[in-house]
């Protein structure tokens, strides 16, 4: 998401929307239909959870839409650096650094059976301010055809120190809202989590 000149501002200039701001709805399956990009507010039909609001990092400006962030870990995988989350609705993936993906590789396999996901951690990121984000194996592992589960997580290169890529496997268990005016990123639960496999 890339905040600046854009289209819900355009929108708001031209007294279409009452706010320059828009939010992410992903359903849980890929390709499901419902998913939403909603513009100029909130729809609360999606979310299953109060919004907390984290503030902007305005460090690399209109590239990112980013929050600072202590770190993150899963299991006894965790990152030592503060640094940023970034929100990519372009990604597939959550994609960190190759130091972490190493300690990711020891902790959870890359490929395992769909029946024992569930038995593996959390990834949980812990903002500089609010409260943490977590992200079940439910939604960072995919099935595919032949009946197995892939893990969604994987290594990303970024000219930043401590970083992680929050694609699409964040944002279905979070609806998310990006708030340009007051340099701001809402996160709620989203109302159709449950612990199924997700399809590929």
């Amino acid at each position: 998401m890339i905040p600046g000149t854009a289209f819900y501002e355009q929108l708001a200039e031209q007294n279409q929307i009452s706010e320059p701001s828009f939010g992410l709805y992903f359903t849980k399956v890929p390709n499901q239909p419902g998913s939403a990009l909603v513009v100029g507010g909130i729809d609360y039909s999606h979310n299953s959870s109060a919004f907390e609001f984290y503030s902007m990092n305005s460090t690399f400006g209109v590239y990112y839409w980013s929050i600072n962030m202590n770190n993150f870990s899963l299991g006894s995988a965790s990152s030592s650096i503060p640094g940023l989350a970034i929100v990519n609705s372009l990604s597939p993936y959550i994609g960190v650094s190759g130091d972490f993906i190493n300690q990711i590789n020891d902790a959870i396999p890359a490929e395992v059976s769909c029946t024992k996901i569930l038995s593996y951690p959390n990834l949980i990121i812990y903002p500089s301010e609010g409260s943490s984000l977590s992200v079940s194996p439910a939604f960072y592992y995919q099935a595919t055809t032949s009946g197995k589960c892939i893990r969604m997580i994987t290594e990303m290169t970024a000219d930043i120190p401590g970083y992680i890529y929050l694609g699409t496997p964040f944002l279905r268990a979070y609806y998310t809202h990006y708030d340009f005016i007051n340099q701001q990123i809402g996160i709620a639960t989203s109302k159709i989590i449950n612990q199924e496999v997700i399809d590929i």
